[in-house]
């Protein structure tokens, strides 16, 4: 057996970055397309229930998911995480959740907005005023599609006090 060989054969190495990303997004597309196969109807393509988009959104984030995860371990390069962007984590993670606590509480224009403006506050160059007009670009293309064309049943202004 020649020098600097080992026997066993050859090691199998990846890529963790690309690991970890294959992972999450396979196992987000997973786990929300199982959830809107299951609890909500489906239908066709021509008679789309409101699951049909859900269930397409977790199919390509799925195989977006695997595809990454065969890239990871395709690739010989090593990728290092990192600094982990807090700021950004925390901005996102809060827009979300105003986003799903406050929709029907205040209406859908605010509602975006305000989350868009908490998006924006996510990058370390934030700026108000042009944050504040993607913002107004963003509530209004939303409610101009899905308050007004697709007539989602959202308020598109509410008062938070009610009446």
């Amino acid at each position: 057996m020649p020098k600097g060989r080992q026997s066993g054969g050859r090691r199998m190495s990846a890529n963790t970055k690309d690991l970890a990303c294959g992972a999450v997004f396979t196992g987000v597309g997973v786990l929300y397309g199982g959830m809107a196969w299951t609890s909500l109807p489906i239908g066709r393509a021509l008679a789309m229930g409101p699951g049909y988009f859900p269930a397409l959104m977790a199919l390509i984030l799925t195989g977006l998911g695997l595809a990454i995860l065969v890239r990871a371990f395709l690739t010989s390069q090593e990728n290092p995480f990192g600094a982990v962007p807090w700021r950004a984590v925390a901005f996102i993670a809060v827009a979300v959740l105003f986003f799903y606590f406050c929709l029907e509480q205040i209406g859908m224009f605010p509602t975006v907005f305000i989350t868009t403006l908490l998006a924006c506050a996510a990058n370390d160059r934030f700026r108000i005023v042009e944050s504040a007009i993607a913002g107004l670009v963003v509530a209004t293309f939303c409610t101009l599609v899905f308050g007004y064309l697709l007539r989602l049943p959202v308020p598109l202004f509410a008062s938070p006090f009610g009446g």
